[in-house]
């Protein structure tokens, strides 16, 4: 799943603890790396999530600058305030 084609949509479907985020962060991490260049918006469900994704990415070497690490509530809160 890591390696399939970054173009498209992809589901992902498992059991609570089954590993669903961090194929994703790896997922993330590959497709940041393919591209060298642009960011990536990673939604979690909650803040937990949210810091586990981000420590994953500070393991990788994924910069901050590179990737933004939000539960989709704040981001839907920071959008929704934007407009």
């Amino acid at each position: 799943i890591v390696d399939l084609d970054p173009e498209g949509h992809l589901l992902i479907r498992g059991q609570a603890g089954s590993g669903k985020t961090t194929v994703l962060a790896a997922r993330a991490g590959r497709i940041i790396s393919i591209y060298g260049e642009g960011k990536i918006l990673f939604l979690t469900y909650n803040s937990a999530l949210t810091s586990y994704v981000r420590s994953c990415f500070r393991k990788a070497g994924i910069k901050a600058r590179q990737s933004k690490v939000d539960t989709y509530h704040q981001w839907a809160s920071k959008t929704a305030r934007k407009r």
